[in-house]
């Protein structure tokens, strides 16, 4: 653990603008860095339904847009209908399509 704070020391000395130097943390770990098939700062986990959907474990945001295309296909763009599968009032679904 010793190593791992000297090295995130050393690199936040080394710090000239906004951006954090990889470099530092690369040479550290012998330029190996794990793949990782989901999208970055997205996991996947395994047996888990959502992460079958999307492919990784989305955020909210990214299943409350899914739901919201998925209740719009199934009652044939009717916002009365969609809203009603969604629980949610008719205005409260407009207001959630016009943002997106």
């Amino acid at each position: 653990m010793r190593e791992l704070e000297a090295i995130v020391f050393d690199a936040l000395t080394r710090l000239d603008s906004d951006v954090l130097p990889a470099d530092t943390f690369r040479s550290a770990i012998g330029g190996a860095v794990p793949e990782d098939p989901a999208p970055a700062g997205k996991s996947h986990l395994a047996n888990d339904p959502l992460s079958t959907i999307f492919g990784y474990f989305p955020t909210l945001d990214e299943v409350e847009e899914y739901m919201i295309r998925e209740a719009m296909k199934l009652s044939k763009g009717n916002q009365g209908a969609a809203a009603g599968m969604l629980g949610i009032g008719r205005q409260t679904l407009n207001k959630k399509l016009k943002k997106g």
